[in-house]
């Protein structure tokens, strides 16, 4: 099982991670996406990520590479997922009407592929470049704000790419699902300390 070297339960239904930045954050900042309950709080950013995490992320991401068109299919998939459970989020993309509508508009499809990009260089830096990865997950998430995009989103946008990757990855199991969701969990907690700096 991946994750803290620590047993625990983990509640699937409705998680949440409580963190506390490592430079000078001192309030926790809440993700309502992975719960894990220990006597203590459990610190869940990039850089403490452990190699079983992210190897078995990293496997999963080079199974949906190899779909024809995947940054396409996992985009639309996301976003669409996304707008649907939170709908006023369209606007900040600059989209309106139903989710359903926008799949073949040619911003949400530019959206689409650049959340995956983005993404994708994430996962990438997953191991080798972990210390760096969480520089840029701050920053990004300084940009983010600025762009009107809430914290409150992180935890919808992991669920929807957690759905997304299920459709796609076709040894999506129990384990390389928990994973995912530390590691989602981990790059929404860094890009949230930049949106509290």
């Amino acid at each position: 099982m991946c994750g803290p070297r620590e047993s625990h339960e983990l509640d699937e239904d409705k998680c949440r991670v409580q963190f506390q930045h490592k430079y000078s954050c001192t309030k926790y900042v809440s993700i309502d996406f992975l719960r894990i309950e220990t006597n203590k709080h459990i610190i869940i950013m990039v850089a403490e990520l452990d190699f079983h995490t992210y190897s078995q992320v990293s496997e999963s991401w080079e199974r949906v590479r190899r779909v024809k068109g995947y940054r396409e299919k996992i985009g639309a998939r996301v976003f669409l997922k996304f707008f649907t459970r939170v709908p006023e989020a369209m606007s900040v993309f600059g989209l309106e009407g139903d989710a359903i509508d926008c799949v073949h508009n040619d911003s949400f499809l530019s959206h689409a592929r650049r959340f995956v990009s983005m993404f994708e260089k994430a996962v990438d830096m997953l191991g080798p470049e972990i210390d760096m990865l969480t520089d840029i997950m701050v920053d990004l998430g300084k940009k983010h704000i600025q762009y009107g995009v809430k914290k409150e989103y992180f935890p919808h946008m992991g669920i929807a790419l957690i759905d997304a990757l299920r459709d796609v990855d076709t040894h999506f199991d129990r384990e390389t699902e928990l994973c995912w969701k530390k590691v989602y969990t981990a790059l929404a907690t860094d890009m949230s300390i930049g949106q509290t700096e």
